[in-house]
């Protein structure tokens, strides 16, 4: 029997149940994960999580609000847990939930979870490619597509709803999901910018099945990346206490001000126009 060089605890067990580094001197416990911590960017590097996220740390995060710090807790209790039911992310655009996601995935790794990445537009583009492969009898099919994003133990499903719902994305995003309800693997931890009921008008069968085999968090707040006055104007201008004397060209004009892409301008005023009949 060894002890740990850390705590002095005794290990039971000759190797810790890491997949990617294994330690004998160390306990599977706090010392093990701490010691592999600075290998965690390398590893959502390398699995394939943007730039933007490797750095991610559940230790670090700091909630704007009540509701996001109450969300932290929450995600830090979890993980504690190593669980088999996957996470729900909710909430506004900007507020942190890819980040989080990504700072989960990052604590999973240290328990030698294998771990993967995917927006849920790169998913159906890929599908699209696939599809008109097979077509061509080029190679390749939507079927390895999905096997091949679910050949982990849990997978970062960043941003569904995002894509245009049409039959083909649809029947995508349904087929994935269902192989997870299905098989009760891998764990799906997955974010959207849309609240449950919109995300089950656009994709009913997909909700119904994320809401039994994951846990559902959502967060309030507006976006990290508007600053001061922005952030204010923000929040008022979708009041609707304060949106009677707007109109689309007001709309256009403050997302201008914001510096937002022209596209995002139109997006933003169709959907003025559609809520507010203006």
């Amino acid at each position: 029997m060894t002890t740990c060089r850390n705590c002095g605890e005794s290990i039971f067990e000759a190797t810790p149940k890491a997949n990617w580094i294994q330690r004998a001197d160390l306990c599977g416990n706090r010392c093990l994960r701490e010691f592999l911590r600075p290998y965690v960017p390398g590893e959502l590097k390398e699995r394939g999580f943007p730039r933007r996220f490797w750095g991610a740390n559940l230790q670090n995060l700091n909630g704007l609000t009540e509701r996001q710090r109450a969300v932290d807790e929450e995600l830090r209790s979890y993980i504690c847990k190593v669980p088999k039911r996957g996470l729900l992310l909710l909430g506004p655009v900007g507020v942190g939930k890819s980040y989080r996601a990504a700072a989960v995935h990052g604590e999973l790794s240290l328990f030698g979870q294998r771990i993967a990445y995917s927006t849920s537009k790169e998913f159906i583009e890929r599908a699209q490619d696939l599809y008109r492969n097979e077509k061509l009898h080029q190679g390749g099919t939507q079927e390895s597509l999905r096997a091949d994003l679910l050949s982990c133990d849990s997978l970062h499903f960043d941003d569904l709803g995002s894509e245009k719902i049409t039959d083909f994305t649809g029947a995508q995003l349904d087929a994935l999901i269902d192989h997870v309800y299905r098989e009760r693997a891998p764990r799906l931890v997955v974010t959207t910018n849309l609240t449950l009921n919109e995300l089950g008008d656009q994709l009913p069968r997909v909700t119904d099945r994320l809401v039994e085999i994951c846990e559902i968090l959502a967060m309030d707040g507006t976006s990290r990346r508007l600053k001061g006055d922005q952030a204010t104007e923000y929040r008022l201008f979708y009041d609707p206490d304060h949106c009677g004397s707007r109109t689309a060209a007001t709309v256009s004009s403050f997302w201008s001000t914001l510096r937002f892409p022209e596209h995002y301008r139109r997006v933003e005023v169709d959907k003025f126009e559609t809520k507010f009949g203006q």
